[in-house]
């Protein structure tokens, strides 16, 4: 007999069930679940389903992201921007503080200017001073070295017109008369500043009289209409009393001389 044909019926009887079991289970399964290539074809996929979730998450992960970085980019773009503006206003500053700082330096320059023409006006005035002052010193002694003239008549304001029995005027005026007392008993007024010229009149002790200059010992008087010149000796700035005498009887008076002392006076002598 073949061995191949040598086995058992009972087994074959016992085995064939579970064979079949098995076979209509692989069938149910097969049924239940289609083959990749129709699952693929059913879902329209292409790629299997974990790596398309996968991709899913990735893409996810990747638009996060791309979202968190626009974000910081846009805050550093503002903040660049916000750079720029600081930038800009540190710019607009350095340029006004150069215009001031030019502004400060034409300034001093005006003021050195300024202050250089005041030196030099100053210098100039001071200069002009001393020579001014230089000037009126030379004047003075000019006028001191110069002889004495006859006076200008535009500033000579005592009128001697129809007085010509006076030989000597005045040169220099008092700005008006003084009063003076006479002191001597008799004081004699003569034509000019020296005993040798003739008396044109007498003055008594006590009489006022109106001094118009003084010229050393010599004063230039007026009394009444009269005019002449008299010893300043014989005459006070304070009242005096008139002398009073007792003429002897059978004198007879005399007229002045035209020499002799220029006064007599019982208390004063000469």
């Amino acid at each position: 007999m073949d061995d191949r044909f040598d086995f058992d019926a009972d087994t074959v009887r016992d085995e064939r069930p579970a064979r079949h079991t098995e076979a209509r289970r692989a069938a149910a399964a097969a049924a239940a679940e289609p083959e990749e290539d129709e699952y693929y074809e059913e879902s329209g996929m292409v790629i299997p389903p974990a790596l398309f979730w996968c991709i899913i998450a990735i893409t996810v992960i990747m638009l996060a992201a791309v979202i968190f970085l626009g974000v910081r980019l846009v805050k550093a773009g503002n903040g660049s921007a916000d750079a720029d503006i600081a930038a800009e206003q540190v710019e607009q500053y350095k340029a006004e503080i150069t215009e001031l700082e030019k502004k400060l330096n034409e300034a001093n320059e005006d003021y050195d200017a300024l202050q250089t023409n005041y030196d030099e006006y100053r210098t100039a005035k001071e200069q002009e001073i001393a020579e001014l002052k230089q000037a009126q010193e030379e004047a003075a002694q000019q006028t001191a070295q110069q002889p004495t003239t006859d006076p200008v008549e535009d500033d000579y304001w005592l009128d001697l017109t129809g007085h010509s029995e006076l030989k000597q005027k005045p040169e220099e005026l008092f700005s008006e008369y003084k009063t003076y007392y006479v002191k001597a008993t008799t004081l004699n007024v003569r034509a000019g500043k020296d005993t040798n010229q003739p008396i044109l009149f007498t003055v008594k002790k006590g009489d006022a009289v109106k001094v118009a200059a003084i010229d050393g010992q010599w004063a230039f008087i007026n009394f009444g209409d009269k005019y002449g010149w008299t010893k300043t000796e014989y005459l006070s700035t304070t009242a005096v009393a008139a002398a009073t005498t007792t003429k002897p009887a059978g004198s007879s008076s005399t007229k002045p001389s035209t020499g002799g002392s220029e006064a007599t006076s019982g208390n004063l002598g000469g």
